[in-house]
């Protein structure tokens, strides 16, 4: 591989304006039944049915806002031969460590855990921001960040800021959960699509990320210039 290949990073991208309608014009159907809010196999949207009592023409629609869609966003997942309780919700402040400990484990990062809760509670204060996390058995064992990504050249989406595993749950559809978690606030916040950068070197992640949607063959170099600790005002650069 060329010098480039090796340093660079490839973009993948999902349903952008120019093939599928943007969230204002999707609205969800109130019967909507858990199988299409938590899906972890990929298949088919099931036909929602009316509830007991009530006439398919009756049936209205109307979109569901984050808490309502993460409330139905619960799967049983099958490991070892046992079915286990997923959840997929919003993160708080209290997973910090969990998170902290995926990122060294599972993504390599050297960074403190106590500076790695102070992002997050900056992180859950701000409206351009979401972090979601995967509950089993009252464990964190993955989660996702995503933010706004707004460029004078395209239109606006949501980017992946990090997303992480456990070793011990990967290839389980747990990945997938996450990464619609996201789709799903983008869709509802008006957003054209979701977008997100993978090390050229991660073969295994872009086959994931084909799997889910994401397309993308564009290779990038990673630059970055950090400023000596002389020159720089927060404790933190130091």
């Amino acid at each position: 591989l060329s010098k480039r290949r090796r340093s660079g990073r490839s973009t993948f991208r999902a349903r952008s304006c120019s093939k599928v309608r943007c969230a204002s014009a999707a609205p969800v159907s109130r019967w909507a039944s858990p199988a299409w809010t938590s899906s972890l196999s990929g298949g088919p949207t099931p036909k929602p049915s009316p509830p007991p009592g009530v006439a398919p023409e009756q049936m209205t629609t109307r979109r569901f806002d984050d808490d309502q869609l993460l409330e139905r966003r619960e799967k049983h997942a099958v490991i070892g031969g046992k079915a286990m309780n997923l959840q997929i919700r919003e993160c708080k402040i209290t997973d910090a460590k969990a998170i902290h400990d995926l990122n060294t484990r599972e993504l390599g990062y050297d960074y403190a855990e106590e500076k790695t809760k102070e992002k997050i509670a900056k992180i859950l204060d701000s409206s351009t921001d979401k972090i979601y996390v995967a509950i089993l058995d009252g464990n964190v064992i993955g989660y996702v960040h995503a933010n706004d990504y707004d460029v004078i050249y395209a239109p606006h989406m949501k980017n992946i800021m990090g997303i992480a595993v456990s070793s011990s749950f990967q290839k389980m559809g747990i990945g997938k959960a996450l990464l619609t978690a996201v789709e799903h606030w983008a869709q509802n916040t008006g957003a054209c699509g979701v977008r997100l950068v993978s090390g050229v070197s991660r073969v295994g992640a872009h086959a994931f990320y084909h799997h889910c949607g994401y397309s993308g063959d564009k290779q990038q170099i990673h630059f970055k210039k950090m400023f000596p600790p002389d020159e720089v005002s927060k404790p933190e650069c130091r």
